[in-house]
């Protein structure tokens, strides 16, 4: 469930109480780029139960009123997926932003979220990262707080893992189709396997190559200029070795984890396009691209 930011958010007041200190010992941000393979790697860091849980972006709600909230649930189309429903309801159980500060807002959810052993994790693409940055350097009492530091003032012991995906024209062209049929991943409980119909926007994949390669890069160059290690994943590799994948992940993060059973290492979500259709779609893309008809496809 990818929940887009929006410029004012809000969440509402709920009868339980909030905690008087904050439970979340370690945090981990997954730093991501739109359709770089995040939702995988999260779902599967998610089976592990010593990760946290960032199934969903939810640092910025997509809601304004416990009445939107409501809405929202009842038109999700995942409804059948209860990891993703209880997430949702969890995002009520939060204070409203008038109450509390931003930096408030932002421990209570990293709590929420977080596994037995008190890690949290949260997705984040870099447009949303920005205004998360933003928003904790506003409230906070020290003049020119570098990121560095609002971020480490709010999430515990945080780290950084950052994933790509090597293919970007495969990447534009998913964020293509996601864009067009409005499905941004399909659930292997789904009872029909179902490949919405798709027709290839030439200039919006060109576009959305750059603006994913600059994102990416904007990554890496926030990581540089603030001297913050990270952890990286390629999507490539996560598809074809999640077992190896997770376990560096786990061992970057200095997660202790016992024996994951198989089960840790089946994911909810399924392929939503057959390969032969991102195939033909690419030789499509370097045709009209004037790249020529012999060019190799990636």
């Amino acid at each position: 469930m990818n929940l887009s930011p929006t410029t004012s958010i809000k969440t509402w007041c709920c009868e339980r109480p909030r905690p008087q200190s904050m439970k979340t010992q370690r945090s981990y941000i997954v730093a991501a780029t739109m359709r770089s393979g995040s939702t995988l790697l999260c779902d599967l860091l998610a089976n592990t139960q010593v990760a946290g849980d960032a199934r969903l972006e939810y640092l910025i709600p997509q809601v304004e009123t416990k009445e939107q909230f409501e809405q929202l649930l009842a038109s999700v189309k995942f409804q059948a997926d209860d990891e993703l429903k209880a997430g949702l309801q969890k995002l009520g159980q939060l204070h409203t932003w008038e109450q509390d500060t931003y930096s408030q807002y932002v421990q209570s959810a990293l709590d929420l979220f977080r596994s037995s052993n008190d890690v949290s994790s949260v997705k984040l693409m870099w447009e949303t990262f920005k205004q998360v940055i933003q928003r904790l350097q506003q409230e906070s009492s020290i003049s020119q707080e570098s990121p560095r530091q609002c971020l480490e003032r709010v999430f515990p012991q945080v780290k950084f893992i950052l994933i790509t995906r090597s293919d970007k024209l495969a990447q534009a062209m998913s964020l293509d189709r996601a864009q067009q049929t409005n499905q941004w991943f399909q659930l292997q409980s789904s009872s029909v396997r179902q490949f919405p119909s798709y027709r290839m926007n030439v200039d919006y994949v060109t576009q959305a190559m750059d603006s994913l390669k600059q994102e990416e890069q904007n990554w890496l160059d926030f990581f540089k200029t603030n001297d913050i290690p990270f952890h990286r994943v390629e999507y490539e590799t996560l598809v074809t070795a999640k077992r190896s994948t997770v376990h560096g992940c786990l061992q970057f993060l200095q997660i202790e984890a016992l024996e994951l059973g198989a089960e840790a290492y089946q994911t909810r979500l399924q392929k939503q396009f057959p390969a032969l259709s991102t195939y033909l779609w690419k030789g499509y893309y370097h045709l009209r691209s004037n790249l020529g008809a012999l060019a190799p496809f990636q």
